[in-house]
């Protein structure tokens, strides 16, 4: 999905702690996916008292793209956040004192989720079989991002990137190569779970 699709509105608390939380839940396709749209995002910075929530949330939003999406979807977004993030620093007479508090803050975050990613990958539970043939069902024995149908050499990736979290939502079967561009992020996690929903909705 790109920034400039349309995402379906909700009311949820917006807060920067929800945020973070999210963020170290992998609660990206309900929780920090939202603000991938500038609109969302504007109006949660909006409801935020404390300007440095604000700033908090602009640049922590940004910090999470450049890591983890692809950037040319979402360049007009990362325009807009600097541009809001310039504008509250300025009006707001944010001294180089706080923003430094606030981008170590986000990068104390990015290493709790990079140590939980490493503690994650330590360990492996194996995928049951009988979800093994159901994710294969569910894609028809066929990638569900290339034409690619040789079954037997097809891999599952655990969307939520925990490969102990073997619940069959959380689960694709794909073939190696489109894995291997799931795991560079030449396949946004996005875009994975939006043909995760599709599968969803269409069995």
């Amino acid at each position: 999905m790109m920034e400039n699709d349309s995402v379906k509105k909700r009311k949820i608390p917006i807060n920067w702690e929800k945020i973070e939380r999210d963020f170290l839940n992998d609660d990206f396709e309900m929780g920090v996916m939202y603000y991938f749209n500038w609109i969302n995002l504007k109006e949660a910075i909006d409801e935020m008292e404390d300007v440095n929530d604000k700033i908090l949330t602009l640049k922590f939003i940004k910090k999470i793209v450049f890591q983890y999406l692809n950037l040319d979807d979402y360049s007009d977004l990362i325009k807009k956040i600097d541009a809001e993030t310039e504008f509250l620093e300025k009006e707001s007479c944010v001294s180089n004192t706080q923003v430094n508090s606030i981008e170590s803050k986000i990068d104390s975050i990015m290493e709790k989720k990079k140590k939980s990613e490493n503690d994650n990958k330590k360990k492996r539970i194996p995928v049951p079989p009988k979800i093994k043939r159901l994710l294969q069902k569910e894609i028809h024995s066929k990638c569900p991002f290339c034409p690619s149908e040789d079954v037997d050499q097809f891999e599952i990736h655990h969307i939520d990137g925990n490969r102990n979290n073997n619940e069959i939502s959380n689960l694709i079967m794909v073939c190696p190569t489109c894995h291997s561009k799931i795991e560079k992020k030449d396949i946004t996690k996005e875009n994975v779970i939006s043909i995760k929903h599709n599968f969803k909705i269409n069995n």
